[in-house]
């Protein structure tokens, strides 16, 4: 008897042992199956955003304008550049390398990689990330403004993760997996609103037009403006620090370094330095720390702040310079290339 009821017992704790494994399998086989479905039902709408041009660029550091320049470089950017500009929105809407290459006659493999929203600090953990990535690099063009300047700290310096970025433009990261690693719905759902006209419409002011060599062509419609918007400036000591470690970083690689300083709108010039003697430091700042940090004939710099004259109307904002002004800007530039290697 005794023996019997333990039989049974038993029989009876294992039966239920495995009814127990098999909800358990049960629960994981349907938990994997709802993560295929999900995965599947996202890649495919994922699929269908971009047969319509409304899909966002792979987020690899989910800032938009970063990430569209990234997406540029991965599928239209030159791949081995020889001539790089490199630094914010001024750098980004402020060149026409059609034109400069015109002017200087050269056979330089241009490529603007500027972004938009960066300071000096930031501008130059990017130039580290591109000449470790385009190994050809001979000269690295910087268009500044004084807004660069205002704010460089250590915790946001390095705004991506320069191995995402080298894996995903090189093909080893897939695009599709950025979606899913670095989701945000937030974002996600706004951009997939509004990508589609910002990348065909130059006229709107936060375009993401883009030229074949990565500028971003920019004549505001007069509705879309926005004056001179820009306040007064404040300049940060560690981002004249980054941009004198910028140009000896340069100099160490044997890349040449072109500093161009923006010309300020008129207006803001009346509003907040109608003297210029705030503009003027800052400029001689810039030419004094590339003076005396660097060897004669390894950077140039182009103050245009004063010598370079336009019109309120050549202007989007104080900063920004409507793409019907930048060809005479090239010219300039251009003159002012050539007229120091006359003198080398």
């Amino acid at each position: 008897m005794f023996i019997t009821l333990t039989v049974r017992l038993r029989t009876a704790i294992a039966s239920r042992r495995r009814q127990r494994a098999s909800r358990g399998l049960r629960y994981l086989v349907v938990i994997a199956f709802t993560m295929l479905v999900c995965i599947a039902v996202g890649f495919a709408g994922l699929k269908a955003l971009e047969a319509t041009d409304h899909l966002p660029p792979p987020p690899v550091n989910k800032w938009l304008c970063f990430d569209e320049k990234a997406l540029f470089l991965k599928d239209h950017g030159e791949k081995d550049p020889t001539f790089i500009t490199v630094g914010s929105s001024v750098t980004w809407r402020n060149l026409n390398l059609d034109v400069l290459k015109r002017q200087l006659g050269t056979n330089e493999r241009m490529l603007n990689g500027a972004p938009c929203l960066v300071y000096m600090d930031q501008i130059f953990f990017l130039t580290r990330f591109y000449l470790d990535h385009y190994p050809n690099i001979r000269t690295v063009m910087s268009v500044l403004s004084i807004r660069d300047f205002v704010q460089c700290r250590p915790s946001t310096t390095a705004f991506f993760d320069p191995d995402t970025l080298d894996a995903y433009l090189d093909g080893r990261l897939p695009p599709y997996l950025l979606y899913f690693k670095n989701f945000r719905a937030g974002s996600f759902l706004r951009d997939i609103s509004h990508i589609q006209s910002m990348r065909r419409d130059a006229e709107q002011y936060d375009t993401m037009v883009m030229d074949r060599y990565g500028s971003g062509p920019s004549q505001v419609a007069p509705e879309h403006k926005r004056g001179v918007f820009y306040g007064n400036f404040n300049v940060d000591p560690n981002c004249l620090g980054a941009y004198t470690d910028m140009a000896n970083y340069l100099t160490e690689r044997g890349v040449r370094f072109i500093t161009v300083l923006i010309p300020m709108m008129p207006a803001w010039f009346e509003r907040y330095d109608p003297h210029g003697t705030e503009i003027a430091r800052f400029a001689g700042e810039i030419r004094n720390r590339t003076d005396t940090t660097v060897p004669p004939g390894a950077a140039l710099v182009i103050d245009s702040t004063h010598r370079f004259a336009l019109k309120n109307e050549d202007y989007s904002d104080a900063i920004h310079l409507q793409w019907s002004a930048v060809p005479k800007f090239m010219e300039y530039i251009a003159r002012d290339i050539r007229s120091t290697e006359a003198k080398e």
